[in-house]
């Protein structure tokens, strides 16, 4: 951050006397933060985060505007991808940039604007809008192979076999469905509804 080691050394010894703590423990080979620095760390994270964010927004304003988006591959290929075009044709100078990780991401300690995840990945505390509705997983098989599996011998009176209709051939038949329950779908979530930026608005 172009700021010398001696300087940031002065600022943290000034901070330290200031709130009478100790923030940082430092041996010769390493440093890390006290209970305290870690506590106020945490307490001011998403002040910083803010307005590292507001710094960014302003140096984009002269730039072209892009959107940074965390999403699993799933998510891109059946929501974004179809609509790209079209939302690209809706506000030519945007830019959208994709991030695919299948894992959660902090999109605000990430530096992202927004992400697209199940709901059931989500925080409680998220700002999130719903994309799709309520999500059910199915189970399907080749009529034949239910079949076959119904025609040997069955393992006493526990077992329940599950007997296939007789649909057209090349066409599937959906078991188990009471374990397959719905689930929440696919949210866009954003790490700040205040100052919300135009460009989420218009995603």
């Amino acid at each position: 951050m172009e700021v010398t080691r001696a300087a940031l050394s002065q600022h943290l010894k000034a901070l330290q006397r200031h709130l009478n703590l100790r923030l940082l423990t430092r041996t010769t080979r390493d440093m890390s933060l006290t209970e305290e620095g870690q506590r106020l760390l945490d307490v001011l994270q998403p002040a910083l985060t803010s307005i590292e964010r507001a710094v960014r927004e302003l140096g984009e304003a002269n730039a072209e505007p892009s959107i940074r988006i965390n999403t699993s591959r799933v998510a891109a290929r059946l929501l974004l991808e179809p609509r790209m075009d079209e939302f690209l044709a809706r506000h030519p100078k945007l830019r959208l940039e994709l991030i695919m990780n299948d894992g959660f991401s902090n999109i605000g300690a990430d530096g992202l604007d927004a992400g697209i995840r199940l709901g059931e990945s989500l925080d409680e505390h998220m700002i999130a809008a719903t994309v799709t509705p309520m999500l059910e997983m199915a189970i399907v098989g080749p009529p034949a192979y239910f079949a076959r599996r119904d025609s040997r011998p069955r393992a006493g009176p526990a077992h329940r076999s599950v007997r296939a209709p007789a649909p057209d051939a090349g066409s599937l038949v959906r078991v188990l469905r009471p374990w397959c329950r719905p689930f929440p779908g696919f949210f866009l979530y954003v790490p700040s509804r205040a100052q919300m930026p135009a460009k989420i608005r218009a995603l």
